[in-house]
């Protein structure tokens, strides 16, 4: 299984990526999270502490060798093993999760960051899905669809808040991801309060958009983000996290 998930900035996509993640590894399957931000936070919500998860080499061009193909264009293959990049680059996290880091944004004026996009798509065309679980936590903007970054998932979440931008940012992000040919493409209504499951709920329905889980407003879950800790080591029976375990639940199923 490989799901990525996307949406407009603060609805809450790296909570919901990396508690999914750990209830994935919870369940017994064999975890690969990448990080996709260039301002990666995923090694919090997966236990990881603030000095440790910073310390992982990104995913990067060197990674790539790129040939020609028979129509002129090119291809591009991973130039080591995959075994050898993935122990070379990555952090094990609690649960036994392999966290890989796409690279981050740490001096300005640096250019763009199409390489470490290409890479991160090249890792996940090339990971073997059949024994293992791929979570990808992509950052808030439309680039990863625009490089293709995300092109080789299975299921492309789309998390979104009960308000006007961010179901209008899920609807621009389904566009894109259909366009992609992302096979399974569904949103996860986060942060519900009373009343906002038929907001979001009646937006799906009017542009045909499969809903697939809602996640309630959890105090827990700010809790943890005060603590810099992961929402299923602070509260792991809490109804933010059960709804997660449903969401897995139907991912698996």
């Amino acid at each position: 299984m490989k799901v990525a998930f996307a949406g407009k900035g603060g609805s809450g996509k790296t909570t919901v990526s990396g508690t999914t993640a750990r209830v994935l590894a919870d369940e017994g399957f064999d975890v690969i999270a990448i990080d996709g931000d260039a301002n990666p936070n995923l090694g919090t919500t997966l236990g990881l502490p603030r000095e440790s998860f910073d310390s992982g080499s990104p995913l990067t061009r060197d990674l790539l060798r790129v040939n020609g193909d028979n129509r002129g264009g090119s291809v591009s293959t991973l130039a080591k093993p995959l075994e050898e990049i993935i122990s070379e680059h990555s952090i094990l996290a609690p649960g036994g999760i392999t966290l890989l880091t796409m690279g981050r944004a740490e001096q300005a004026g640096s250019g763009c960051m199409c390489s470490n996009h290409a890479a991160v798509r090249v890792i996940i065309r090339e990971i073997d899905d059949s024994d293992k679980a791929v979570v990808l936590d992509m950052e808030a903007s439309p680039e990863h669809m625009t490089r293709a970054s995300t092109e080789h998932v299975e299921h492309m979440l789309l998390v979104a808040e009960a308000y006007f931008k961010s179901l209008e940012t899920a609807r621009r992000y389904h566009r894109l991801a259909t366009d992609l040919g992302i096979p399974n493409v569904s949103v996860v209504a986060n942060k519900v309060q009373p009343g906002d499951d038929n907001v979001v709920a009646e937006y799906c329905k009017a542009h045909g958009f499969d809903l697939i889980a809602s996640i309630p407003n959890e105090p827990k879950f700010a809790e943890a983000e005060r603590l810099g800790a992961a929402p299923f080591d602070v509260a792991p029976e809490s109804p933010g996290v059960l709804a997660i375990r449903g969401l897995v639940k139907e991912l698996t199923g």
